[in-house]
């Protein structure tokens, strides 16, 4: 439920419990199958020995549901109860499982104390991002065992679970980005335990990069911008993939998709949503395979900047493998309910009037990138394969109007916690002028 601001009028003084979201003991909250699994492949991925590991980790964590509880991450994506946290753990353990890769390692050793810091404020910086939007994003509610109203929760000030049994919340229109990032290292600190913020202050070029991580600015976090960012379109893609699972069909992905189009009123949203997911999953997926093609002509996907522009020909693709799909505008809508995640600032401007045109170009972020994907030079008529970390790390060496530098690639993290130029991980695959899907 949306409202306007934070000071909409106080709810009644007794609600019914059955209204109202009981709060969770944290130590039980990550108990839960689909944490203990994540949990484990951070602590393989952090480096820690199990003491380091309890006295860092384990707090931040619980700690982290302490504050988050079952809030949802949004109305759209991890809309679920307990969706705030599923994100960031789930992006957590993917930014670490990335990070591994760019350690420059020694005959196989474990990670030294200067790449065991970095990797510690890699982990919790991509825990705590966003979480600025516990002010700016919500109106929580406070209500005692009785079902009695307390107060509205302030997150600058406390934790809501040593003053309440039940919580309600309203999803505010939050749209200041900028208070939201001011505040978020503000809330990362009450969060964050003592000895793991006096670990990452200690060292004055870890810890810029941590603040320029929580506040979102990208120009001055280095190569840990790019890891959160492909981190977080990671967890992104689990969740698409986890909403069409949920349905439960055993037919394959078309099939699946005609069955539940057949079975759905033609206006349901759970229809829209799925043919969204199903249309962002099938684009990933023929990324990864090349069926599609970065700055190929004709140009059906391009690289930009700050995004990809999806041409309306993709569309066309797509409807021919999924025969019962005959409206492109629908399509096109399907997937732009998901924008909260994957449309630009700048698109959302112009989505408006462009939905009455068929032929307009979408700006997608870059989230809706594979792990690897194939791109196309102009210069050389090759196609060559990157990863998408050093494809968004090095975005300018990639857009259509420029050679593609095959050397390029995101920096390594060396033993002595220090920046290096990264080893060369493109490889041309082969001499093309045109591709036809």
């Amino acid at each position: 439920m949306f409202s306007k601001d934070r000071s909409q009028k106080i709810p009644s003084n007794l609600k019914p419990i059955k209204d109202l979201i009981a709060t969770e003991d944290p130590n039980i909250a990550i108990q839960d199958n689909k944490y203990k699994k994540l949990i484990s492949n951070i602590k393989s991925s952090i480096g820690f020995n199990n003491t380091e590991f309890e006295l860092h980790v384990i707090p931040l964590i619980l700690k982290t549901f302490k504050y988050c509880q079952k809030l949802p991450e949004s109305s759209m994506y991890y809309a679920n109860l307990g969706g705030l946290v599923d994100l960031a753990i789930n992006r957590a353990e993917a930014a670490l499982g990335l990070m591994r890769n760019i350690l420059v390692i020694e005959d196989n050793k474990p990670p030294s104390e200067e790449q065991k810091l970095w990797l510690y404020a890699m982990f919790s910086a991509a825990l705590l991002q966003g979480l600025g939007k516990l002010y700016t994003d919500y109106k929580i509610n406070l209500f005692d065992k009785n079902g009695q109203y307390i107060k509205c929760w302030q997150p600058l000030l406390e934790s809501f679970v040593s003053i309440s049994d039940y919580y309600d919340y309203d999803l505010l229109r939050g749209d200041d980005y900028d208070l939201r990032n001011s505040i978020t290292p503000l809330i990362a600190r009450r969060i964050m335990p003592k000895s793991g913020f006096e670990k990452i202050l200690s060292a004055s070029e870890v810890f810029a990069t941590w603040l320029a991580l929580l506040r979102e600015d990208k120009d001055s976090a280095g190569p840990l911008a790019a890891i959160l960012d492909r981190a977080n379109a990671i967890a992104m893609q689990r969740y698409l993939n986890s909403f069409i699972e949920k349905f439960g069909l055993q037919e394959g992905r078309g099939n699946r998709l005609g069955t539940f189009i057949d079975n759905k009123q033609e206006n349901s949203p759970e229809k829209e949503l799925l043919i969204g997911a199903e249309f962002l999953a099938w684009l990933n997926e023929s990324l990864k395979t090349g069926k599609i093609i970065l700055n190929q002509p004709p140009f059906m996907i391009e690289v930009k900047e700050a995004s990809v522009i999806l041409h309306p020909e993709v569309l066309d693709v797509f409807m021919q493998e999924h025969k019962k799909l005959k409206n492109r505008v629908a399509i096109q809508k399907s997937f732009l309910a998901w924008n909260m995640h994957l449309l630009t600032d700048a698109a959302k401007e112009t989505i408006s009037q462009n939905n009455k045109n068929n032929q307009t170009k979408i700006e997608l972020n870059k989230a809706i990138l594979p792990d690897n994907v194939k791109i196309y030079d102009a210069h050389t008529k090759k196609i060559a394969s990157v990863s998408s970390l050093n494809l968004v790390h090095n975005i300018h060496n990639y857009n259509q109007n420029n050679k593609i530098n095959l050397s390029s690639s995101i920096e390594k993290l060396s033993t002595a916690g220090k920046w290096v130029s990264g080893e060369q991980n493109v490889t041309n695959l082969q001499h093309q002028s045109t591709h036809k899907v």
